[in-house]
C-alpha cells in the first residue's frame, strides 16, 4: 500500500520531443493533486465464431494524459505557463536603472538610458519604481510606444517628475506563440519506490481561478507520447521545489482591471476565471502504437468575470458587443508578482438573476479573448521579481 502524501512529481524540459535528456536533473513540482495516466486503447476482435466466444482483445494505441492541479505561487510553474502559451521563452528580464529617467505627461524620458537597447517592447507591462518626489508614479504600466529615449505609457504617469532619482524598470513576459515545449514528467510513489515516466508531455489546457475567500488555484491538462513504469527514479536527487508563498484572493490580488480600470464599487469582483485550450490532437501512424507527434490547434481563451451587480456598465458592453480588456495582478508578500493580460476580449454571454430570497444578485459575464490588432497577441503573462 502507498499513501498519496508520499507522491512526488518531477519534470524536465525535452530538447527533442519525447526524448528524456541523458542523466536528467529533474525539478520537483508543487501540486495539490494529479490524474496522470497511461491510456491504452483496445479493439475487440469482430470475428464471428460458432461458439459465440470473443477471439481476442488487441491493443491498438497508447497515450499519456492527465491533469496537474496546483495552488499558484511565484516562480513555480513558469515552464508550464510557457508550454501553455506555446511561447519560445520568457523574455530577458529588464534591468534598467538610471538617474537620467524622468516622468512627463505621456510616459518616461531619458537623456542617456536607451530604452530600445534595454529590450523594452511595445505592449509589454513594466514595473517602474524609484520616484521619490511623486511616488504615485511607481506602478505597473503598459508600453504603448518605445524609442531610444522615450516611452509612452498607459496609463500616463500620475505627475511630472524631473530626472535625478534612481528609477528602475523591471519585467519579463511570455506571449502566445507557435513553439511546442514538451516535458518528461515523473510521478513517484516514494513509499514503494515505483515511478511512472511520461514522455512528450505538452500543456493542452490551463485553468486559473481567483475566488473570494479562497486560495488561487489552477490546473494544467497534459497530452503526451507514452508512459512507462520503473522501480527506479530518473533522478534520485531532484532540484527542490520552490518555497514561495501560496497566493490567495484575500491579501495577494493587487489588481483586477477591465478596460484598464480597476473593477471595484459597486461591481466588486466575486470570482474571475481563465480557461486556455490549445486544441491539441494526437497523431498516429501505421507501425506504431505510440504517438508519432501532436497536432496543434487554435489558442482558445475563455473565462468568466462574476461581480456583484451594482450597475449596468458590464452588461452594456455585452449588449453592444463592445471590445474591452481584462488583466489582473497577483503579488506575494515578498513583492514577487504576476500579471496576466488579455488586451482584447468580448463578452459572449451574460446572466443577471435573482435566484431566491436573501441573496446577492451577481452579474456573471462570460468572455472570449481575441487577437489584439495593435499588439498582435491574445494573452501575455508578465512577471516582476
Amino acid at each position: 500500500m502507498t499513501d498519496s502524501n508520499r507522491t512526488q512529481i518531477t519534470y524536465i524540459k525535452e530538447s527533442v520531443y519525447g526524448v528524456t535528456p541523458n542523466t536528467p536533473q529533474m525539478q520537483e513540482l508543487r501540486i495539490t493533486g494529479e490524474s496522470l495516466n497511461k491510456n491504452i486503447n483496445n479493439k475487440v476482435s469482430a470475428e464471428i465464431r460458432a461458439d459465440r466466444q470473443v477471439t481476442d482483445l488487441v491493443q491498438t494505441s497508447k497515450t499519456a494524459t492527465g491533469d496537474i492541479n496546483f495552488e499558484l505561487s511565484y516562480g513555480t510553474f513558469d515552464d508550464f505557463l510557457q508550454s501553455a502559451l506555446f511561447s519560445t521563452d520568457w523574455s530577458t528580464p529588464l534591468a534598467v536603472s538610471g538617474t537620467d529617467i524622468a516622468a512627463d505627461a505621456t510616459g518616461l524620458t531619458s537623456s542617456s538610458t536607451n530604452f530600445v537597447a534595454a529590450g523594452i517592447q511595445v505592449g509589454q507591462m513594466i514595473k517602474v519604481d524609484g520616484f521619490t518626489g511623486n511616488t504615485a508614479n511607481n506602478r505597473i504600466y503598459r508600453v504603448t510606444s518605445v524609442s531610444n529615449n522615450d516611452l509612452n505609457l498607459s496609463p500616463a504617469p500620475a505627475a511630472v517628475d524631473a530626472a535625478g532619482e534612481t528609477v528602475t524598470i523591471k519585467g519579463s513576459y511570455i506571449r502566445n506563440g507557435v513553439t511546442k515545449n514538451s516535458f518528461t514528467v515523473e510521478k513517484g510513489f516514494l513509499e514503494i519506490s515505483e515511478y511512472f515516466k511520461y514522455i512528450g508531455m505538452i500543456v493542452n489546457t490551463m485553468s486559473l481561478t481567483i475566488k473570494s475567500e479562497e486560495i488561487l488555484t489552477g490546473s494544467f491538462g497534459l497530452i503526451g507520447k507514452d508512459a512507462s513504469l520503473s522501480g527506479s527514479s530518473l533522478d534520485a536527487t531532484p532540484t527542490a521545489a520552490t518555497t514561495t508563498e501560496v497566493l490567495n484572493a484575500v491579501d495577494d490580488v493587487a489588481s483586477i482591471r477591465e478596460a484598464g480600470t480597476e473593477v471595484t464599487s459597486p461591481n466588486y469582483v466575486e470570482e474571475l476565471t481563465i480557461e486556455l485550450n490549445n486544441n491539441l490532437r494526437s497523431r498516429f501512424a501505421v507501425g506504431s502504437d505510440a504517438l508519432t507527434s501532436i497536432g496543434t490547434g487554435k489558442c482558445d481563451i475563455t473565462g468568466s468575470l462574476k461581480t456583484y451587480f451594482g450597475d449596468s456598465s458590464l452588461m452594456d458592453k455585452f449588449i453592444a458587443g463592445s471590445k474591452t480588456s481584462i488583466d489582473f495582478t497577483v503579488k506575494d508578500a515578498a513583492g514577487n508578482a504576476y500579471l496576466i493580460d488579455l488586451p482584447e476580449v468580448k463578452f459572449d454571454s451574460a446572466n443577471v438573476v435573482a435566484q431566491g430570497q436573501d441573496q446577492d444578485v451577481f452579474a456573471e459575464m462570460n468572455y472570449r479573448a481575441i487577437r489584439d490588432a495593435v499588439y498582435g497577441f491574445t494573452i501575455q503573462v508578465c512577471k516582476f521579481p
